[in-house]
C-alpha cells in the first residue's frame, strides 16, 4: 500500500478550507479541515493551494542572447533580424546552444517555476536546433520541471518549415505555433500550422494582431481557420485592446465561445504596445494565462524569469483589483495553466495527481501582493525541499 500524507489546513483557491490526503502519485481525499486526521499530517498554516507556477509563454531558444544582439532594437522585425544572425553564428557552437537553453531552464526552476511551455523557433536558418536543444534539456530536468515544447515558425512558414514542424511533431513536440503578421499570406500560414496541429492531435498557439492596430485585427480569421485543433491558445492580441468597448466584448464573447484562451505577457511593453484587454476577457469568461514571453533576449533585454513578477505587472497595467480578477490571474499562472499545458485537472480533487504547492500566503490576493513564498511542494506524490 502506498503511504499516506496528509496536508491540513489548506485554503483552496476558491476559498474553502481543506485537508488533502495523498496516497502514491495521486490525490485521494479532499475534506473540509479537520475531517482528515493523521498522526504525521504536515501544517499548511491556512496557506493557498493550487497547482505549481507555470509560465505559459517562454521563447527559450532566445533567452539569453541579449548581449549577443549589439544594441536594442526598435521593432519586433529588428530583433527578429538580429536573432536570424545570431542564429548562423551559433549554428557553429551547438554545445554553447544546448548549455544556455539548458541554464535558461535552470533560471526558470530557481524562481520556483515547476511548469513551461517552451517556445522554439524552426526556421530556414536554425532548422531544428533549438527544438533539438530544448529536448535534451527536457531530458536533463524532467524530475524538477515539466517542459512543453512548441515548434514555432518565427520567421515564416515556407514549404520546408512545415514539414520541419511535423517532424518536431513527430519527435515529442508539445505544441504547434504560427504567426499572423510575419507570412505575406498570414491566414493561409496559420490555416497550415493549424493543419499539422491536427494531424498531430497537438495544441496550437497563434502570436496574433502585434502589429496592434484595428487594420492588422486578424482575430476573426484566425478563430474561423483554427477550428477544431485540440486546444487553441491566442497569444497577445495586442489589436484587440484598439478597438472599441464594445467590439472588444464581442470578440471577447466569441473567444470564450471557442475554448480558446488568450496568453499575455508585459514584455511587449517595451514596444510600446498594448496588452490586451485582460479585465474585460476574464468578465467573458475567457481563461488568461501569462508568460515571461522573452527574457534577457534581442527582443527584450529585461527579466527575472519570476512568473509571479510577470503576473504582477499584468495586474498594475490592467487595473486588475477585483477579487475574481486577482483569483483569476493568480489561476492563471497555477491551477489553469497547469492544467491547460499537461492535460490533467485544474482542481484539486481525489483521483487527480498530487502535484500542487502551497504559498505562505493564504488567499490570491496576498500571494499577488507579496505573500509567495513557497512552504509546501509536491510533485507526483513526492515532497519537494524548498
Amino acid at each position: 500500500m502506498a503511504n499516506r500524507i496528509v496536508v491540513t489546513n489548506a485554503t483552496l483557491l476558491d476559498g474553502r478550507n481543506v485537508d488533502i490526503a495523498v496516497e502514491g502519485d495521486r490525490i485521494v481525499d479532499v475534506a473540509p479541515v479537520g475531517r482528515l486526521t493523521d498522526s504525521a499530517a504536515i501544517d499548511a498554516a491556512g496557506g493557498l493551494v493550487t497547482r505549481p507556477l507555470t509560465d505559459s509563454h517562454i521563447h527559450i531558444d532566445k533567452t539569453g542572447t541579449a548581449q549577443l544582439g549589439g544594441g536594442v532594437p526598435t521593432s519586433i522585425q529588428d530583433a527578429i533580424t538580429a536573432m536570424g544572425h545570431i542564429k548562423r553564428e551559433a549554428l557553429a557552437d551547438l554545445d554553447g546552444v544546448n548549455e544556455r537553453v539548458l541554464d535558461s531552464f535552470r533560471l526558470l526552476v530557481a524562481q520556483g517555476t515547476r511548469c513551461v511551455r517552451a517556445l522554439v523557433d524552426v526556421d530556414e536558418t536554425w532548422g531544428l536546433t533549438g527544438f533539438e536543444a530544448a529536448v535534451a534539456a527536457r531530458d536533463a530536468l524532467g524530475d524538477v520541471i515539466d517542459i512543453r515544447i512548441e515548434a514555432f515558425p518565427q520567421e515564416g512558414l515556407t514549404s520546408n518549415v512545415a514539414d520541419m514542424l511535423r517532424e518536431a511533431a513527430s519527435r515529442g513536440a508539445d505544441a504547434i505555433g504560427a504567426h499572423t503578421d510575419i507570412d505575406a499570406d498570414p491566414i493561409a500560414a496559420v490555416r497550415t500550422a493549424a493543419e499539422i496541429a491536427r494531424e498531430a492531435d497537438l495544441p496550437l498557439q497563434v502570436h496574433v494582431d502585434e502589429p496592434a492596430s484595428p487594420d492588422s485585427f486578424k482575430l476573426p480569421q484566425v478563430l474561423e481557420v483554427a477550428a477544431g485543433v485540440r486546444h487553441l491558445t491566442l497569444a497577445h492580441c495586442l489589436s484587440l485592446a484598439t478597438l472599441p468597448d464594445a467590439e472588444q466584448d464581442r470578440w471577447a464573447v466569441a473567444i470564450a465561445e471557442a475554448g480558446a484562451e488568450v496568453l499575455v505577457a508585459p514584455s511587449i511593453l517595451c514596444f510600446g504596445l498594448p496588452l490586451a484587454p485582460v479585465a474585460r476577457l476574464m468578465d467573458a469568461g475567457v481563461t488568461v494565462t501569462v508568460g515571461s514571453d522573452n527574457l534577457q533576449d534581442v527582443f527584450v533585454p529585461f527579466g527575472s524569469g519570476s512568473i509571479l513578477e510577470a503576473a504582477r505587472m499584468v495586474a498594475l497595467i490592467c487595473g486588475l483589483t477585483s477579487d475574481a480578477h486577482v483569483r483569476a490571474l493568480v489561476s492563471g499562472i497555477t491551477a489553469a495553466a497547469w492544467a491547460i499545458q499537461t492535460g490533467d485537472a485544474a482542481e484539486l480533487k481525489p483521483g487527480t495527481p498530487a502535484t500542487f504547492i502551497v504559498l505562505s500566503g493564504n488567499d490570491p490576493r496576498s500571494v499577488l501582493f507579496g505573500q509567495d513564498e513557497v512552504r509546501i511542494s509536491m510533485r507526483h506524490g513526492v515532497m519537494e525541499e524548498n
